[in-house]
């Protein structure tokens, strides 16, 4: 025997209960094959014309409860609906009218999104996921110091989340949430 081939013996023996298990296997599905191959089966049945089974006379003649006189029912059925159920009517909606809304003088008008993400991401720029360790109580490695949930490692922002990839951070005025990502170099 070559080695490999003891090795591959010695391997399959080793657990008693799972060898026996797998030989039982085997068999059953050689006796099923050999059942298939050795049996000679018909590939269709077929019916000889003329051939009919004759009724005994000892045997009485029962009513077919299908065949006794019923009164005919006729119904129509409806047409179907020339509407498509899949397409929306509007009519069926109520329309909701936007309301009119007027500034306030005396207040200073927000930042746009794309202006507050340009400032969060000038703020974030210098900010380095480096690695993050999962655990009872997550940590992030960020600019070569550890932080947990809670920490602030940068001024105004907190971390909510560590997950396996990235570290999401609250900024603490609003409740925007920005994620740090680990990327390979």
């Amino acid at each position: 025997m070559s080695a490999s081939l003891k090795r591959l013996v010695k391997r399959m023996t080793a657990n008693r209960k799972q060898f026996g298990f797998m030989v039982a296997l085997v068999v059953v599905a050689l006796l099923m094959w050999g059942r298939l191959l050795l049996k000679d089966v018909p590939r269709s049945a077929v019916a000889s014309p003329g051939k009919s089974a004759s009724k005994t006379p000892e045997a009485p003649e029962l009513a077919d409860p299908l065949s006794a006189s019923r009164p005919e029912v006729v119904f129509q059925l409806p047409e179907p609906n020339p509407r498509d159920v899949f397409r929306l009517n509007p009519g069926e909606f109520a329309r909701v009218e936007k309301p009119n809304v007027i500034a306030a003088p005396n207040l200073t008008p927000e930042k746009s999104d794309e202006a507050r993400r340009a400032e969060m991401s000038a703020k974030l720029k210098d900010v380095k996921l480096q690695s993050t360790i999962m655990g009872e109580r997550p940590a992030a490695l960020i600019n070569d110091r550890l932080f947990h949930e809670g920490s602030q490692p940068v001024p105004g922002f907190t971390v909510t989340r560590i997950t396996q990839h990235s570290v999401f951070l609250k900024r603490a005025e609003s409740e925007e949430e920005f994620e740090l990502r680990m990327y390979r170099n």
